[in-house]
This record gives C-alpha cells, sequence and structure tokens, in this order.
C-alpha cells in the first residue's frame, strides 16, 4: 500500500482594507481525503510575509474531521513570523478511510497597509514514505533479479 501524494498545498492572507477601524478576516482551506491506510499527518508551514504593521491578533486554527485538534494565538508579528517559517504541525494518525483536515485563519488588523500571510502543505510523514519506498525497492530488486534466470545448454 503507497502512501497517498501531499493531501493540499496553498497560501492564506488577508490585507487591511479599512480606514483606522478595527477589522477581522476570516479565510478557511478545507480538505477532505480518502487514505487508504492508516498515516501520520502534518501541515508544514513553509514560509511567511507581511505588510506594514502586520496585525493586531492572529489566530490559526486546525480542525481534523470537526474537532479542533491545534490553535495559535499571538499579537507578536515577530512570533508569527517564526512561527509560520518551516514549522511542522503533527496531526497525529489519521485512520484508513474518510478525513476532513479544516485550515481556519482569522487575523485582526486597524492599520492601513497591515496584512500577513503564509504558505502551507499538508501530507503524510516523510519517513513513513521513504519506508515505503525503500520497501518497494527491495521488492523490486528481487523481482527482477528472480527473473534473470538462465537456462544452462
Amino acid at each position: 500500500m503507497s502512501p497517498p501524494a501531499a493531501l493540499a498545498f496553498g497560501a492564506m492572507s488577508a490585507g487591511y482594507g479599512g480606514s483606522g477601524e478595527s477589522l477581522t478576516y476570516t479565510a478557511e482551506a478545507d480538505f477532505s481525503s480518502v487514505s487508504p491506510g492508516t498515516w501520520d499527518y502534518y501541515v508544514i508551514l513553509d514560509e511567511n510575509n507581511h505588510t506594514g504593521a502586520g496585525f493586531d491578533s492572529l489566530e490559526f486554527q486546525i480542525d481534523v474531521d470537526g474537532i479542533n485538534t491545534f490553535t495559535f494565538n499571538t499579537d507578536s508579528l515577530g512570533v508569527a513570523e517564526v512561527f509560520f517559517t518551516n514549522h511542522w504541525i503533527n496531526l497525529g494518525y489519521l485512520a484508513a478511510g474518510n478525513q476532513s483536515i479544516d485550515l481556519i485563519y482569522t487575523l485582526t488588523a486597524s492599520e492601513v497597509g497591515a496584512g500577513f500571510g503564509f504558505t502551507y502543505t499538508v501530507v503524510p510523514e516523510a519517513s513513513t514514505w521513504a519506508m515505503m519506498l525503500i520497501g518497494f525497492a527491495g521488492l523490486g530488486f528481487l523481482g527482477c533479479r528472480g527473473s534473470r534466470r538462465t537456462a544452462i545448454v
């Protein structure tokens, strides 16, 4: 049984569009997957960018099958920059069958020109992929070696 490919990748961002009052923006990315087996899934936060002061507050939440499994809150641009750069969040083992993964991003800002965004990837555990590929390579080698038998005449 081979591991599923990357389930999702994308970006989320929000930029202030007001004139001095505090505004809250919410973005949500919903993914559904049918997994042939049990895999350890991760959300990888790849990189980020910001404009102006960034934000007043930020919340990032991950729900798996409707249950909140992770929440991150901050009002610090520096903390957000570190968190959203090459950060792996383990969602745990998702059983075979249907799963839904929801990424929910909420940004509150009040300064003209402020904004924050990040990129993400949702994948099964990399070491699981490596072990499966090594196993399949070994089976392929044995199969290829066994088919090279020559008849002695």
